[in-house]
């Protein structure tokens, strides 16, 4: 591989992905390249990462059809060019080139590859318990796993339910406590983890099948989940899809839309769609520590929050932030989150000095709730698991519905704290620095909608009713075309 030190910025990987030297060298050792550097880059927080991304792009038509390569390689190319464009999207759509580029590419790659032996489907028994199988790639608590945390929330609600019998799968990384914490809700729990080998592909494939599945859940829309479906391990294959909508192809029959509506610029048919609400969090780790926050008029300043992936930073943010700071003197801003550091460098540390504190890596957000006392959201693209943390603990969370996660706002947010307003969203923080009642009231608020939204029971009825219709629908889709 390629010395790592002399690279600065995606766009000096960009250059090493485009030139000749790279193209010259083994199948393999191009994909595992991209993974490495892919990796590198989003650990230091490059810069221009979007030009690495779009070199990637380029070169991957060649790679995937060339004849050299084998299954792990197109596994790992499919892994980065997912990566790379979750982490580089400040909006939704900024992820749709992984549709076109990995998962149609890498789709087209198993079209010429060897078949599985054909899945038996499992005959319908009257009166049986539906068997239904969760994939989980990132089986840790690792801060800032969010599909983690809310497949875990969705299993131990699904475990409750009488008329299911559940499987759990540990498929890419897997942490002990995090098994063994799965494995005391009752569930069939097994552990085949590819990590990034993706060399136990077949013998996985085997082991889900032998467990005759109704319905087949992935969290994420990975290599590992493509080929698994491709293959077909179970009767209805589901993607219960955390934030990447962008992931369609003829053996997925169903997609659970997380947290938001469907919109024309996803890479999904609406037909085989429907929006629920899951929320994640970690709030059973740490409930004996909740205190409601609770200010008088003799109060320090409010110090502000934000805890972020800093590419979902934007320009319109940070200019509210600084009219925020500038409003009202004394306050403080606390931002922490992994990422390219410069805008937000340039735009808040030298005019606010002190009052500015950046933490630039991902967090355990449980320890530093002691930094801010109100979070304040991103927007266009917003938090997600770092709010739904943050307000277990009674924080509030100043939210912007800016159009494309306006669902899963208006559903898990306080109403009293949201706006479309730029000048509503600078207004309410400037109110919740300013009156303690308002404030009080904000934290108390933000405390009990989290608790309504984690109670197992409301994910149990949300994902209960989102497979009843989904089944229903597949169904009846299968009759008519028989018919």
């Amino acid at each position: 591989m390629a010395p790592t030190l002399s690279y600065t910025s995606g766009k000096d990987i960009a250059c090493r992905i485009l030139s000749n030297s790279f193209s010259a060298l083994p199948i393999s050792t191009q994909c595992s390249e991209i993974l490495s550097l892919y990796q590198l880059c989003i650990a230091q927080g490059f810069p221009f990462n979007y030009l690495f991304r779009e070199a990637v792009h380029a070169v991957s038509a060649d790679i995937f059809a060339h004849n050299e390569t084998n299954l792990s390689d197109a596994c790992r190319l499919t892994e980065a060019i997912w990566g790379l464009n979750f982490s580089t999207a400040q909006s939704l759509y900024d992820m749709r080139g992984y549709q076109r580029f990995g998962v149609e590419q890498f789709y087209n790659f198993l079209q010429r590859q060897p078949l599985s032996p054909a899945f038996q489907r499992r005959r319908p028994i009257a009166n049986r318990k539906l068997k239904i199988g969760y994939l989980c790639h990132h089986a840790d608590y690792n801060p800032g796993n969010s599909s983690g945390l809310m497949i875990q929330n969705v299993v131990a609600a699904h475990s409750l339910d009488p008329e299911s019998e559940i499987y759990f799968y540990c498929v890419q990384w897997r942490e002990h406590k995090y098994l063994d914490d799965i494995k005391k809700l009752g569930v069939k729990a097994k552990s085949l983890t590819q990590e990034l080998y993706f060399n136990r592909l077949d013998i996985l494939l085997d082991s889900i099948r032998s467990d005759e599945l109704d319905v087949i859940i992935s969290d994420l829309p990975s290599p590992i989940a493509t080929w698994l479906f491709k293959n077909r391990v179970a009767s209805m294959q589901m993607y219960l899809d955390p934030g990447m909508p962008h992931w369609d192809f003829p053996e997925l029959d169903w997609v659970l839309l997380c947290n938001k509506e469907y919109s024309s610029g996803f890479c999904i048919p609406q037909k085989k769609t429907i929006s629920i609400i899951i929320p994640a969090t970690t709030q059973q780790d740490h409930p004996q520590n909740f205190v409601i926050k609770t200010r008088n008029y003799a109060s320090k300043p409010i110090r502000f929050g934000c805890i972020s992936r800093l590419i979902k930073i934007s320009n319109e943010w940070i200019a509210c932030a600084q009219i925020i700071l500038r409003q009202n003197q004394g306050t403080k801003l606390f931002i922490a989150g992994p990422g390219d550091a410069a805008l937000v460098t340039e735009k808040l540390a030298q005019e606010f000095g002190d009052r500015f504190t950046l933490i630039n890596e991902m967090i355990d957000i449980s320890s530093h709730l002691d930094k801010f006392d109100v979070l304040l959201d991103t927007f266009p693209f917003i938090g997600g698991f770092s709010c739904m943390e943050i307000m277990s603990q009674g924080i509030p969370v100043v939210s912007f519905l800016a159009g494309e996660w306006d669902y899963l706002i208006r559903s898990t947010r306080d109403p009293n704290i949201t706006t479309n307003s730029i000048d509503e969203y600078i207004g309410l923080s400037h109110k919740l620095n300013h009156d303690p009642a308002f404030f009080n009231q904000a934290s108390i608020d933000s405390k009990l909608l989290h608790d309504k939204l984690t109670n197992p029971e409301f994910i149990a009825n949300e994902i209960s009713s989102a497979l009843d219709h989904a089944i229903y629908e597949i169904n009846h889709v299968k009759h008519s075309q028989r018919s």
